[in-house]
């Protein structure tokens, strides 16, 4: 081919400016909107990745130093030297304190239960009132109990005379058989043998009725004393001075007597004044209690009010369950700020040189 025929070909092309248009262009030229749209979604895309990456680096960072700060301090504890806990040394305080829960309750109590069946005809005190020892409580009607009473006066004053009849015969006795004797001494054969037989019989049965009479005296002066005894009881008084706790009968109530099992308590009578505190020291501070050293008593709900008592028992062994020691601590309670039952603090004071 010719450079004429290659010159008349590229004449017969189109020029470049007049080639149509392609599709985008098209489309561009045709919908300006719709290619809007295409970049904003682009730019969301682009600042979402950059947010990502942002957020990425910055955890990132924080880590890296805390790795790097956590080297650091592996390698200085690794080249370090030792650290050690180091104290000053000084004396002990002179007296040592250490406190423990305890359990206050009465000095003395007694539960006091009707010796004598009957009725109550009436009593003389009521809950909270104190009494002195031997003051009366109560009394019980027992009629039958009198009755029963008499009755053994009555057969005392029996026996009696008996063994004043039997002591009268046995004298009579004494006095024939003598005479008997004297008798046939100044005239022999003046009294028959038999007749001094029968008397010598007669002055060893009167002894012997004597002997049963003295007998039958002490038995029913043992009846009497015992019916008496009995009838005491229909008097109830406080074994020793306290206060009543608990009254558990009316006037009229039949009450029974030594049946303590079946029966309620008539009353309860409790010495408050001093109480006994109870304490288990731990096996750990056992050897450092002693007899006679102080403690401090207090409420936990009023700690500034405390109580001044001393150690009087100790149980002198471990309780082998709990590894305890019981020890018992009077306070006095003159007042009755403390009452038995309280639940307390107790304070032990011990003087270290006495144990060195």
């Amino acid at each position: 081919m010719n450079s004429q025929s290659l010159l008349d070909d590229r004449s017969k092309m189109p020029p470049e400016n007049s080639r149509p248009p392609t599709t985008t262009e098209t489309e561009l030229h045709e919908a300006p909107g719709k290619s809007i749209s295409s970049r904003a979604v682009f730019a969301g895309v682009a600042l979402v990745a950059i947010v990502l990456a942002a957020l990425f680096v910055a955890s990132l960072i924080p880590r890296l130093r805390q790795t790097q700060k956590l080297d650091a301090a592996a390698d200085e504890a690794t080249h370090s030297a030792p650290r050690v806990i180091v104290a000053t040394a000084r004396k002990a305080p002179a007296v040592s304190e250490r406190t423990l829960p305890g359990n206050s309750q009465a000095y003395r109590e007694a539960a006091l239960y009707a010796r004598t069946t009957g009725y109550l005809k009436q009593w003389h005190v009521d809950i909270g009132d104190r009494v002195e020892l031997g003051q009366l409580i109560a009394e019980i009607a027992a009629p039958d109990l009198d009755d029963q009473l008499a009755q053994a006066q009555a057969n005392l004053e029996q026996a009696r005379a008996t063994l004043k009849l039997d002591e009268a015969n046995a004298e009579l006795a004494n006095t024939t058989m003598a005479r008997y004797l004297a008798t046939e001494k100044q005239n022999v054969g003046a009294v028959a043998q038999l007749l001094i037989d029968q008397q010598q019989a007669t002055v060893q049965t009167s002894k012997a009725s004597v002997v049963a009479a003295q007998a039958s005296v002490g038995v029913n002066e043992a009846t009497v004393q015992m019916y008496t005894d009995l009838q005491s009881y229909e008097k109830i008084v406080a074994p020793f001075a306290g206060v009543i706790t608990a009254r558990n009968v009316d006037p009229g109530a039949l009450v029974t007597a030594d049946n303590p099992s079946a029966t309620r308590e008539l009353f309860h009578l409790m010495q408050t004044d001093p109480v006994r505190v109870f304490v288990d020291v731990p096996q750990t501070y056992s050897t450092s209690i002693k007899i006679g050293e102080t403690a401090d008593i207090y409420r936990t709900e009023d700690p500034s009010n405390v109580f001044h008592g001393k150690v009087t028992h100790t149980a002198n062994a471990i309780d082998p369950n709990t590894r305890t020691l019981l020890t018992q601590i009077d306070v006095p309670n003159p007042d009755d700020a403390l009452r038995p039952g309280m639940y307390l603090q107790v304070t032990f004071k011990t003087n270290q040189s006495s144990h060195l």
